[in-house]
C-alpha cells in the first residue's frame, strides 16, 4: 500500500534547511518577542526616572524664583495671583510642566496658564502633617505632582500630564524598539545567508554523487566539503567499488559466453546449410527459417561481443558507418546510405564497437519484423534508420518510446516488454554516448534516431565540435 509520503515524493521528504529555517525563524521570533517586552520595562523604568528629575529640577528651579519674587496676596481677584513677570513669563501653554502655588492651609495662592484650576493632589499637603519633604504623588486630574515645601507654610506643586509622559515614552520606546527589531532584522537575515552557505556542501553532494561513475576507470570523488560528510562520502566511495567489481565480472561472464557461443553457432549454421542442401523440397522452408534464427542469434552474440569489448569506457573516434555496417551482411536486406557516395561522407564521433553493438541490434530488428530495405542517414549528432517494414501504430510507438524511457530511468515498468532486446540495447549505447533512442514517426515503415548526443546541444550547434 502506497503511504502518504511515498506518493508525495521528494516534496514530502523534511528537509534539513528548511527545519533549520523555521527553527532560526522561530529563534528570531522568541528574540524579537523578549526583547521588546524587556526593553519596555526598562524604558518605562528610565524614562519615567527622567521626566522625574525634570520635574524636580523644574520645582527647584521655580522655588527660587518664587520665594525671591514678592508674596501673592490673598484678596487676589478670583485667587489667580502670579508671582512676578518670571514666573508668568515660564507659564507657557507649549512648557511640558505646569505649577500651583498653595498657603499653608491648601488655598491655592498662584498657578500657570496651563495649569488646572483644581489641585493638582487629591489632599492638600498641609493637611498631612507628617509629610516633611518634598514628594512625589499621583493626581486625581491624570498628572504626576511633585510637591515641594516652601518657606511659610506655603507648597509649591509641579506637575506633567500622564499622557504627555506617554506619548514621551512611545517615542523613546518606538525608536528603541524599531532600533533594536532592524538589527533583529539584520541578524536574521545574516543567520539565514549563513544557514545557506553552510548547507551548501548538502545540496552539492547530490550533484557530486550524480556525476561519480564507479564503473568509469579513474572516476573518484572529490574530497568532502564537510567533516560529517567524510562518511557518506567513505559509504558511497566502497559500494561504488563493489559495483564496479560486480560489474566487472558480469561483463566478464557475458563476454566469456558470447564468445563461447559464436563457434556453436557457426557450426551450427553449418550443419543447416549441408542439411538444406541434402533435404527434400518439403523441408526446404523450415530449414530456411531455422537458419534465419540462427543468423539473427549469431547478430546478437556478435553485437555483444561488441558492447562487452568496449569495458564500459566511451571512446569517441570518427566512424564510417557504412563501413561499419558492411562488416555484419544481412542477407535480403537492401542498404541505402546518406549521404550518396557522390556527396561529403560524414563520420560521426562515437565509440565504434558500441555504436556497431546497436546498428546490428537495430538492422536485425528490422529483419525480424519483415524489412526488406533500410534507408540510413547520417548525421554528426544522429545516424536515422526508416525500413519499409509494417511499422507500429502511434499509441504503440508511444508505449515504445515511454518504455525506453522507464527503463533508462531504472523503473519497473510493464511496458518494459514491449520495447525488446534490440531497441533496449540501442538506447543503452545512445545513452551511453549522452543521447537516447528516438523512435520516429513515420507514415510508412520503421524509423528511430540514434542520437549520439544530447539533442540540445545538437540544436545549438554543439554536434559539429563533436562531430571531429
Amino acid at each position: 500500500m502506497t503511504t502518504a509520503r511515498e506518493a508525495g515524493g521528494v516534496a514530502a521528504v523534511p528537509s534539513l534547511r528548511g527545519r533549520l529555517g523555521r527553527f532560526v525563524l522561530l529563534l528570531a521570533v522568541i528574540w524579537v518577542v523578549v526583547v521588546t517586552v524587556v526593553l519596555a520595562g526598562w524604558l518605562r523604568h528610565e524614562v519615567s526616572e527622567l521626566l522625574d528629575d525634570g520635574l524636580v529640577a523644574t520645582s527647584e528651579a521655580l522655588a527660587v524664583v518664587l520665594q525671591a519674587a514678592q508674596a501673592p496676596t490673598d484678596d487676589a481677584p478670583g485667587g489667580r495671583v502670579h508671582a512676578g513677570p518670571d514666573a508668568v513669563a515660564a507659564a507657557q501653554d507649549d512648557v511640558p510642566f505646569a505649577w500651583q502655588l498653595l498657603d499653608a492651609e491648601g488655598r491655592m495662592l498662584a498657578r500657570s496658564a496651563n495649569a488646572p484650576a483644581p489641585h493638582l493632589l487629591a489632599q492638600p499637603p498641609a493637611a498631612s502633617a507628617a509629610v516633611p519633604s518634598a514628594f512625589f504623588t499621583d493626581g486625581p486630574l491624570g498628572w504626576r505632582v511633585r510637591a515641594r515645601p516652601l518657606a511659610g507654610g506655603r507648597w509649591l506643586l509641579v506637575g506633567q500630564r500622564a499622557s504627555e509622559r506617554f506619548e514621551a515614552l512611545v517615542e523613546v520606546a518606538g525608536g528603541t524598539i524599531a532600533a533594536a527589531l532592524v538589527a533583529s532584522l539584520a541578524l536574521l537575515a545574516w543567520l539565514r545567508l549563513r544557514l545557506e552557505r553552510e548547507t551548501r556542501p548538502l545540496a552539492d553532494l547530490g550533484g557530486v554523487l550524480a556525476r561519480y561513475d564507479p564503473l568509469h576507470a579513474g572516476d573518484t570523488l572529490p574530497p568532502p566539503a564537510l567533516q560529517e560528510l567524510a562518511p557518506v562520502h567513505e559509504a558511497v566511495r566502497q559500494m561504488g567499488g563493489r559495483l564496479a567489481a560486480h560489474a566487472a565480472a558480469e561483463r566478464a561472464f557475458s563476454a566469456h559466453a558470447a564468445h563461447a557461443l559464436r563457434t556453436p553457432l557457426a557450426g551450427l549454421d553449418a550443419q543447416l546449410a549441408v542439411a538444406q542442401r541434402e533435404a527434400p523440397p518439403a523441408l526446404q522452408p523450415r530449414l530456411a527459417r531455422l537458419r534465419a534464427a540462427v543468423r539473427r542469434l549469431a547478430h546478437v552474440v556478435t553485437a555483444l561481443l561488441a558492447l562487452f569489448r568496449s569495458g564500459g569506457e566511451l571512446k569517441r573516434v570518427p566512424v564510417d558507418v557504412e563501413a561499419l555496417v558492411a562488416r555484419v551482411p544481412f542477407e535480403g536486406l537492401a542498404m541505402e546510405f546518406l549521404p550518396r557516395a557522390d556527396e561529403p561522407p560524414v563520420r560521426p564521433a562515437a565509440d565504434a564497437d558500441l555504436l556497431a553493438a546497436a546498428l546490428i541490434n537495430l538492422l536485425d530488428n528490422a529483419v525480424r519484423h519483415g524489412a526488406r530495405r533500410v534507408c540510413v542517414q547520417v548525421h554528426p549528432a544522429h545516424i536515422t534508420l526508416r525500413d519499409d517494414g509494417p511499422g507500429v501504430s502511434d499509441e504503440r510507438r508511444g508505449h515504445l518510446q515511454q518504455a525506453l524511457a522507464s527503463e533508462a530511468a531504472g523503473g519497473m515498468a510493464p511496458e518494459q516488454a514491449l520495447a525488446g532486446l534490440g531497441l533496449a540495447l540501442a538506447d543503452r549505447v545512445a545513452r551511453a554516448h549522452g543521447g537516447r533512442l528516438e523512435l520516429l514517426p513515420a507514415a510508412a515503415g520503421f524509423s528511430v534516431r540514434l542520437w549520439l548526443v544530447p539533442p540540445a546541444v545538437a540544436g545549438s550547434g554543439g554536434a559539429d565540435a563533436r562531430a571531429g
